[in-house]
């Protein structure tokens, strides 16, 4: 199996880095004036649409702020509860990714929904995950998101290696589906522990 494979891609959020968007409801929903407001259906179209790249950051803010109807949250105030969704880092999976690197046996990739707000928080406070991957593909750059097989087909052919040459890593079991049915080896991440035991054994490392 090892000397088919040439490159890794991985999913973000909660596998290189933990969310918890429960942070953000609890610093939002006191502040809604909107008592039938559904957090999970009413936010996640204008997420969705932000990390499309469809809503800029301002048009995300003036969405938000119309559906949860609150008035004293300023658009940063507002941008900073958003970022207050992610906790660790898995530094053993990254440990694990950087040597991969280095080694230079295989070509290292990201591929995550994600947003202009998150990234460059991330990359100011937290980290940056430029320093860690060959390339990274961020949906809101690309105007799709996962699990449409489009994105996958796009990131294959600007990498230029083949589905089997590919193992993709994902917490959500459609997108591990989907990039399975195009051709690619999936593994979803549940945790780093068992992870890093799939993977050793998948490439033979001991």
């Amino acid at each position: 199996m090892r000397n088919n494979i040439k490159a890794l891609i991985f999913d973000l959020g909660n596998v290189i880095v933990n969310l918890n968007m429960r942070k953000f409801y609890k610093k939002i929903l006191p502040k809604s004036d909107n008592k039938e407001i559904n957090i999970y259906k009413d936010l996640w179209e204008p997420i969705e649409k932000l990390d499309k790249g469809l809503f800029s950051k301002e048009e995300f803010y003036q969405e938000a702020k119309k559906r949860f109807q609150f008035q004293d949250v300023g658009k940063e105030e507002f941008f900073n509860m958003f970022n207050s969704i992610f906790d660790s880092l898995n530094y053993k999976l990254l440990d694990f990714i950087k040597k991969l690197k280095q080694d230079k046996m295989y070509k290292i990739f990201a591929l995550s929904n994600t947003n202009p707000l998150h990234i460059e928080f991330l990359a100011k406070n937290i980290i940056d995950f430029r320093d860690y991957f060959n390339q990274v593909f961020y949906s809101y750059e690309l105007g799709m998101i996962k699990p449409d097989p489009k994105i996958f087909l796009h990131v294959l052919e600007h990498i230029n290696y083949k589905p089997s040459e590919c193992i993709f890593i994902d917490d959500n079991r459609k997108n591990v589906k989907v990039a399975e049915q195009i051709g690619m080896i999936g593994i979803q991440f549940r945790n780093e522990t068992k992870f890093l035991e799939e993977i050793n054994d998948l490439l033979n490392i001991s």
